[in-house]
């Protein structure tokens, strides 16, 4: 379980006030308004922005000054940040070892994770010559191989074509069934992930209005 409580940061001009629970082995998505504070909810919980008041508990621990790093949590932003120098298999193996050399183990976990997203043809291919579909894939198997049980996922279908993005949550939600992960998304357009949810956790100006059902959302209040 994720408990967040009275979180307060400042990002530039922008105060926050966050107070929430996100149960374990769930796929929550975060909606409200363009600059609501969605982005920055994941940035706190990931660490990557630090709070001046409050705290952020995860599975009993208190994490709130804990480096990004040692935190269970693994990240996908919407910029993938893939490294077009290197193939595909590098820029997985990073998050396995940073110097790239690999066991046999880790190699086949890597191989895994490819299988997973439906990569594994392009397991030598330049992350440069990808389309943006075949990237976000790219970055959610390296966010597998990280052995984190909290995903947090900054608008994943922002780069997909509409074909695709059904795609995509059908492979957010079986991979989080089949890792028992809990999974955090921001998303902009709610009516699409609604059968894929199990909680929707609406923001406004920097705090939590409501945590919703997928069967209670009332798209037309969400922004």
């Amino acid at each position: 379980m994720i408990k967040i409580e009275n979180l307060e940061a400042q990002i530039d001009d922008f105060n926050t006030d966050y107070t929430l629970q996100i149960k374990s082995h769930e796929l929550s998505a975060i909606i409200g308004k363009s600059g609501a504070g969605k982005s920055t909810l994941l940035n706190l919980i990931a660490g990557f922005n630090k709070s001046r008041h409050g705290s952020i508990y995860i599975n009993d621990f208190n994490a709130t000054n804990t480096p990004p790093s040692e935190r269970p949590i693994s990240s996908l932003f919407q910029e993938n940040n893939l490294f077009s120098h290197l193939n595909v298999q590098d820029n997985i193996a990073l998050a396995i070892n940073p110097n790239l050399k690999l066991n046999i183990k880790e190699l086949d976990e890597l191989h895994q994770s490819l299988l997973a997203v439906g990569m594994s043809e392009k397991i030598k291919s330049m992350t440069n010559v990808l389309s943006g579909g075949e990237r976000q894939r790219v970055a959610l198997a390296r966010s597998i191989v990280s052995k984190k049980n909290i995903l947090l996922l900054d608008e994943p279908l922002s780069q997909l074509d509409p074909h695709l993005r059904k795609d995509m949550l059908r492979l957010i939600k079986k991979i989080k069934e089949e890792r028992n992960l809990t999974v955090i998304m921001v998303v902009h357009t709610p009516e699409e992930v609604i059968e894929y949810v199990d909680n929707f956790i609406q923001i406004d100006n920097g705090r939590v209005i409501k945590s919703i059902k997928p069967n209670e959302l009332d798209i037309a209040n969400v922004y």
